[in-house]
């Protein structure tokens, strides 16, 4: 969702993960102004189980813009306030 509380764009994604992939379907969703959709696949990072900490875009069509997502970190070490 777009900082503007998603007037600008809303995503929605469904996918399935297969080993350190995930393939899936995106859409813009009615709630913003841009409509589209297309294939997203995204990779994971080898070796984790369980708890995912970041995604990467690897493959997109569509005009999707994003390419990377983080877990959100409430370590104070890790994410000083």
């Amino acid at each position: 969702m777009s900082a503007d509380d998603g007037r600008t764009w809303t995503n929605v994604f469904k996918g399935v993960r297969i080993g350190d992939t995930v393939i899936g379907q995106w859409a813009d969703v009615p709630r913003g102004g841009i409509l589209s959709g297309g294939v997203l696949n995204l990779s994971v990072p080898q070796g984790w189980n369980g708890s995912v900490p970041e995604f990467s875009r690897n493959y997109v069509t569509g005009g999707f813009g994003g390419s990377k997502w983080f877990k959100p970190c409430n370590d104070v070490i890790l994410n000083p306030i």
